[in-house]
């Protein structure tokens, strides 16, 4: 019983410090600047963020995301502006280390 136990306890350790995929952290990405990406404010000249798209590199320490901010306006134009971008950096378990950027 206490070696099933003990088993159970590293299979579960061995999981969460997985290496993630590509996948994986642009949906921790998305998750995490949901509220700065989606917030549909007004920004300018009558568009609004409307969601982002994200870009993830493989890094030596883990993963570096840039999301980009897409912009739409009330007939469904979209427009991508230079600026606004944040860029989270994650460890290779999907821990977020750090993040520059717009704030979210």
């Amino acid at each position: 019983m206490i070696l099933a136990a003990m088993v159970f306890a590293h299979s579960a350790i061995a999981q969460s410090v997985k290496p993630k995929s590509e996948a994986d952290i642009i949906e921790l990405a998305r998750e995490a600047t949901l509220r700065y990406c989606g917030d549909h404010e007004p920004v300018f000249g009558g568009y609004f963020r409307t969601r982002c798209v994200f870009i993830a590199s493989r890094t030596s320490d883990g993963w570096q995301v840039s999301g980009h901010p897409i912009y739409e306006n009330e007939q469904g134009a979209e427009s991508i502006v230079e600026g606004g971008d944040v860029v989270l950096y994650y460890s290779a378990a999907g821990v977020l280390l750090k993040h520059e950027g717009a704030a979210f």
